[in-house]
């Protein structure tokens, strides 16, 4: 067995390594050096990938979902906190903002973190990107074309008044 020198992690290279070797010992028995050697290790990885690797707040609906699924709840439970069943598909859809009351209701009964609650929301995205969404058709702009192809000027759009030539003027 190679002795693996144990040492703060200060750089991917050496953080690398420290995976590898936790790999190499995951099976090691409870109680043995190696076992000992694994939490080390991981005490390591762990403090290193905090200071390194920020971590984002989940979106609010994500932390939602995770939350009720935690305590084997479903969207129905919802209703009592966010409202009627519209507006749980609403919230849930990433249809509708939570507001600042759902934000609280959810806290003091789901026990969601604020920061969850309050971070950036993904309203208008669908819940799985890989669905596309149709097109939306923009409406055509008649006037915009019909001056680019020289319409206007047939049409007597776009043209001074006309000048009235007969009269003299003294």
């Amino acid at each position: 067995m190679r002795r693996f020198r144990i040492k703060p992690i200060s750089n991917e290279r050496e953080h690398a390594r420290a995976l590898k070797e936790i790999d190499r010992l995951w099976g090691a028995k409870l109680g043995s050096p190696e076992h000992d050697l694994l939490e080390v290790l991981s005490i390591l990885v762990d403090g290193y990938e905090g200071e390194t690797v920020p971590l984002e707040a989940p979106d609010p609906v994500e932390a939602i979902r995770f939350r009720i699924d935690q305590l084997g709840l479903d969207r129905s439970d919802l209703e009592a906190i966010l409202g009627s069943r519209s507006r749980v598909s609403e919230v849930m859809g990433r249809r509708r903002k939570l507001s600042l009351s759902m934000i609280r209701r959810l806290h003091e009964e789901l026990d969601i973190p604020y920061e969850s609650l309050i971070a950036r929301s993904h309203i208008g995205e669908r819940s799985y990107p890989d669905v596309k969404r149709a097109p939306t058709r923009l409406p055509s702009n008649r006037r915009a074309r019909r001056f680019s192809s020289g319409q206007a000027k047939r049409s007597g759009r776009g043209r001074e008044p006309p000048v009235n030539l007969g009269s003299k003027q003294r």
